[in-house]
């Protein structure tokens, strides 16, 4: 079994600081049993975060900067999808409805999940913008408060930023520059006027709420034609229990949730490594571990050892904040 844990070290202050108040006994036995492996760095200049890499690559999916299917996926999941004669499964995007704060040289971006979106203002944005989209071959789709889907050939091929490269800084630099991307640039204009006098705004700016006056589209890329009927990841777990805190840099949700991930799967996971030796059980051979942070990820796995470092380990304990820390 190989567990990835995206967010396991954010960069938050608040969660930062609540590293010293971790106690995740499951996570330091296991990490005194296994030994540290690869570690990956991340590319603060990359559209794919290092963690969003990381997932891919544990569902079996390629892994292209700015091209991982998770529009795609969700449509699948949703059952949007359909086998086209060319063998692809669609050209799909989240659409994430989001306030801009133009200025004179630069957008800035407020983060997307703090406007507090209803599920009524989702359905009336996306009504009064769906036409829009409409004329220019793109359909959009419920998912949740806070993200739609789109399908439409726009897409195909579109490298993306994703949504973490530009909550709560500047746009421009990650905007998609592609010869298809002028038919988003053109939308994202014309939706600034549609929604700048829009009743929901209105209401929301009686409540003293921020206004949605814009859209950010990531999780482009397209599912291989055989996905839907392989088996994957069957060795693999992604924990991603601790994404929306670590976004929110909601430290005391964060704590709880790493808590969480300590008895329901790591628990289990060092279970599996206290089978006897000759008992003929290797299911613990493929047990790894993939800590993720904001810069970099490491991996953890079972190999052989020394009697000198077999010593070593039973008396040292390793140092969950530090580990972290380091990521």
């Amino acid at each position: 079994m190989h567990l990835l844990i995206p967010h396991a070290a954010p960069a938050g202050p608040q969660c930062q600081q609540a590293l010293a108040q971790l106690h995740l006994p499951n996570l330091q036995a296991l990490l005194q049993r296994l030994t540290p492996g690869v570690r990956q760095k991340g590319d603060p200049q990359s559209l794919s975060p290092l963690e969003e890499q990381l997932r891919a690559s544990a569902l079996g999916l390629p892994v292209l900067d700015g091209l991982l299917p998770w529009a795609a996926l969700d449509a699948l999941r949703l059952g949007l999808l359909s086998t086209q004669p060319a063998g692809a499964l669609g050209a799909w995007a989240w659409l994430t409805p989001c306030h801009w704060q133009i200025n004179a040289d630069h957008v800035h971006m407020e983060a997307p999940e703090r406007l507090q979106i209803t599920p009524h203002e989702s359905a009336g944005l996306m009504q009064s913008m769906r036409s829009y989209f409409e004329e220019d071959g793109i359909c959009l789709h419920a998912l949740e408060n806070g993200t739609w889907l789109a399908q439409g050939e726009v897409f195909d091929g579109m490298a993306t930023a994703s949504l973490a490269r530009v909550r709560d800084t500047t746009v421009d630099a990650w905007m998609p520059r592609q010869t298809q991307a002028k038919v988003l640039r053109r939308l994202q204009n014309e939706m600034q006027m549609l929604l700048y006098t829009h009743p929901i705004n209105d209401a929301r700016e009686a409540q003293g709420l921020r206004t949605i006056n814009s859209f950010w589209v990531s999780g482009t890329g397209s599912v291989p034609p055989d996905f839907a009927n392989q088996t994957h990841a069957a060795t693999q777990h992604i924990a991603n229990q601790l994404s929306i805190f670590a976004v929110q840099d909601d430290a005391t949700q964060w704590i709880a949730a790493w808590q969480h991930i300590d008895i329901t799967l790591l628990a289990p996971m060092l279970g599996s490594l206290q089978t006897p030796e000759g008992s003929g059980n290797k299911s613990d051979s493929y047990v790894s571990l993939t800590l993720c942070g904001n810069d970099c990820a490491q991996t953890f796995s079972l190999q052989s050892k020394t009697l000198w470092q077999k010593i070593q380990t039973r008396f040292t304990k390793p140092d969950i904040a530090f580990t972290l820390q380091n990521l």
